[in-house]
């Protein structure tokens, strides 16, 4: 494992939305070796989806955006990446070498673009 002296799991997380479910409340891995985390989504419900992760006593960071067709992430975190698979409504957040300091709660949401317009424009 990453590391004898961790007290908690590597890459608990939970969800932050309620269209959203993880499919593993907890999750560890291997130093060096790659991590997946999935969370499922309500059909239809989603057109944007985020994945957020918080350190203890931090606040949560940005780590990436995904539409069905585009990623942005953010630039330090090029070992993590992205995926919505629509067919199986599932999006997950790859991590291809893990380190010990990916051991964090990490959140997943989704957000539908008729929700965005409607706050659009009630500002």
């Amino acid at each position: 494992w990453i590391s004898e002296s961790m007290s908690r799991s590597l890459l608990a997380y939970s969800v932050i939305c309620q269209h959203v479910t993880p499919v593993k409340d907890e999750k560890s891995g291997s130093a060096d070796s790659p991590v997946s985390l999935s969370c499922n989504y309500s059909k239809g419900a989603a057109d944007y989806f985020f994945w957020y992760r918080q350190h203890p006593g931090k606040p949560p960071e940005f780590l990436t955006f995904n539409t069905e067709v585009e990623e942005t992430q953010k630039k330090s975190q090029s070992r993590l990446s992205g995926r919505v698979r629509k067919q199986e409504s599932q999006m997950d957040l790859l991590i291809s070498s893990a380190a010990v300091t990916d051991s964090a709660v990490y959140y997943c949401a989704v957000k539908s673009e008729t929700e965005l317009l409607r706050k659009q424009k009630t500002l």
